[in-house]
């Protein structure tokens, strides 16, 4: 059977919720991969620790709005909870906890909008003080080692999420707040809305960033970090704040996932899923590239979630077990476009400004 005959035999609720299902994750990736053009595509930080933002905006998601929430209703929910879960602390009865806390805050947006806002902004500045932290060993360390040094952070983040129970419940992970309720839509429509409004506010800050003389920094320290400081740029200073923006940017990707998804589970943020294929998105499109970056989000996106769904269907195509398949399209992926597209499908343009005597001078990130 065909892939398109797979797609006909949709009915119409599987196809509007794979639709639904795929938007999520390409608004979610777009940001990631927003996030990773600004420190790499344009400020030539190989972030091969991405994931650590990610995680870190998760974590606090999964720490902040419903512990918050139960000291602020404690006497109502502990009332309630104790007869099922006597011991009233926060992770071991988060199940119970978290039903009471829905039901609260459904009735008052005032307390949901507020928690909703608290949880981005601590988010985002956990996630610039880890990209503060990081940034050390980026104005220090040459490539390669560098590279090493951020894959290693990232782990080292995934690590503490995982044994320190009390951050977001351990391996088991922890549950969140629908901090939406109150708007008494169904629940896909409250994610929509919140995941694609965020989406929306990160890529015009982006690419309002990128499109100012900032910008122009940016790419300035990327192409030669003499010539920038020749001409009075602070290049340690440039990449420090690559790095904490960066950072806070795949935060709030981490904190978005987390609230659509209604829970917390560190062991899901790995490097594989955080790192790599962001990676391959930016790739593919083309670094430096705005809108490279998020068509290259849009393909890979839209390929993962065809195989994630229909993967088994194809099993007797394919001479080994198809839960390898992404993996193995993943490496595939990487070699054909490092052969045979190194600058990816859309690759960053010149431009152009007025030189002496309105001459025109090219400036290239890339070579044509």
């Amino acid at each position: 059977m065909s892939l398109h005959d797979l797609i006909l035999q949709l009915p119409l609720e599987g196809l509007l919720g794979f639709i639904v299902d795929l938007s999520f994750f390409l608004a979610i990736y777009i940001i990631v991969t927003t996030a990773l053009n600004l420190q790499y595509g344009y400020t030539g930080i190989p972030n091969f620790g991405l994931a650590f933002g990610v995680a870190i905006g998760a974590y606090m998601t999964g720490y902040v709005p419903g512990r918050l929430a139960y000291m602020m209703y404690y006497d109502q929910i502990a009332e309630k909870v104790a007869p099922m879960c006597p011991s009233l602390e926060y992770v071991r009865c988060n199940i119970f906890i978290r039903n009471e806390i829905n039901a609260i805050i459904s009735k008052d947006p005032i307390i949901s909008i507020g928690l909703l806002f608290l949880t981005l902004f601590i988010a985002i500045a956990a996630g610039g003080i880890l990209g503060y932290i990081a940034s050390y060993p980026a104005i220090r360390l040459r490539v390669d080692f560098l590279m090493m040094v951020l894959i290693a952070i990232a782990e080292g983040v995934r690590i503490v999420g995982m044994n320190y129970e009390p951050l977001a419940g351990g391996t088991l992970g922890v549950s969140v707040p629908n901090l939406m309720a109150w708007t008494g839509l169904p629940r896909t429509w409250q994610s929509a809305i919140m995941v694609l409004t965020i989406t929306a506010l990160v890529i015009y800050f982006t690419f309002h960033l990128f499109w100012s003389p900032y910008g122009r920094v940016l790419k300035a320290v990327r192409e030669s970090e003499e010539a920038a400081l020749a001409v009075g740029i602070n290049v340690n200073k440039v990449k420090i704040e690559a790095m904490v923006v960066g950072s806070a940017i795949a935060a709030v990707a981490g904190s978005v996932y987390s609230l659509y998804l209604g829970n917390v589970v560190p062991t899901s943020y790995t490097r594989y899923d955080w790192t790599f294929w962001p990676w391959l998105m930016l790739l593919l499109g083309g670094r430096g590239s705005e809108f490279g970056a998020i068509a290259g989000t849009v393909g890979i996106i839209s390929i993962r979630r065809v195989i994630s769904i229909y993967k088994h269907g194809v099993q007797p195509l394919f001479p080994f077990d198809v839960v390898w398949l992404e993996r193995i399209a993943l490496g595939v992926a990487f070699l054909v476009i490092m052969m045979f597209k190194p600058y990816g499908l859309f690759p960053e343009k010149p431009f152009r400004l007025k030189g002496v005597h309105d001459k025109q001078v090219i400036v290239r990130g890339e070579k044509d």
